[in-house]
């Protein structure tokens, strides 16, 4: 017998190259920023509370059309903000309620006069109302008025006005100038009210002159007479 060699082995297989490896594809998520957002419906609501919280009529306007219609799609979006939109609804009217309170409690602070225009309750006026026969309890020193009290000149008062008259218009002369005019106009009617010339009376006199701000609307001048403390009664003809 004759041997055979054994069948030679086959030829490598040539071999593939390896495939290039790619990254995994990341997983994506939604962006916070997506996800931290309030829907449209409340953020209307927080801006109906913000603004209702703001004093002001168009404001206050804005708030209540917002609220309506939060609360409107609270029906069909439960979750919206209604509940900023009813405390929109509850600031508003309460707010109503201390303006007009405010109101209420500064008109009680005004002078009360009578047909006559005489003062019959002491309170605060426009310093552009006094007028001659008001009398003020406060000592007034040389300085800007916008508002001043005064009481009937039956009560203890400082100063009594005794005159008012206007300067004339044209251009404003400067403040010095503005106060000299008032200055002689007030000693020139000082003896017809008191009944005695101010060269020889013993009573001060005070004057409220206009400024140059408003001087296009407003050049009166009002005239004051004083003893100089605390007095009662009226100081006309009084010869002092």
């Amino acid at each position: 017998m004759t041997e055979q060699d054994p069948p030679a082995p086959p030829p490598p297989a040539a071999q593939q190259p390896p495939l290039p490896a790619f990254p995994a594809h990341p997983a994506y998520r939604p962006q916070d920023q997506w996800r931290s957002m309030p829907p449209p419906t409340k953020t209307k609501a927080g801006w109906a509370l913000g603004l209702a919280l703001v004093p002001g009529l168009v404001t206050w306007i804005i708030s209540l059309i917002l609220s309506i219609q939060v609360i409107s799609d609270s029906k069909r979006r439960p979750g919206n903000g209604k509940g900023m939109a009813i405390a929109a609804l509850i600031i508003i009217p309460v707010w109503i309620c201390v303006i007009v309170l405010l109101v209420v409690v500064d008109s009680l602070n005004d002078a009360d006069r009578d047909t006559a225009g005489v003062v019959t309750h002491s309170g605060e006026i426009s310093s552009n109302d006094l007028r001659p026969g008001d009398c003020t309890p406060d000592d007034l020193g040389e300085k800007t008025y916008l508002e001043i009290t005064v009481t009937p000149c039956t009560s203890p008062h400082f100063h009594e006005a005794y005159a008012e008259f206007d300067l004339a218009a044209g251009d404003f002369p400067g403040q010095a100038e503005v106060s000299r005019l008032a200055n002689a106009g007030c000693v020139d009617r000082f003896e017809s009210f008191v009944g005695k010339p101010y060269a020889d009376s013993q009573l001060d006199v005070l004057f409220l002159r206009p400024v140059e701000s408003s001087w296009t609307a407003n050049r009166a001048v009002t005239c004051l007479v004083s003893t100089g403390s605390s007095t009662t009664g009226t100081l006309e003809g009084s010869k002092r």
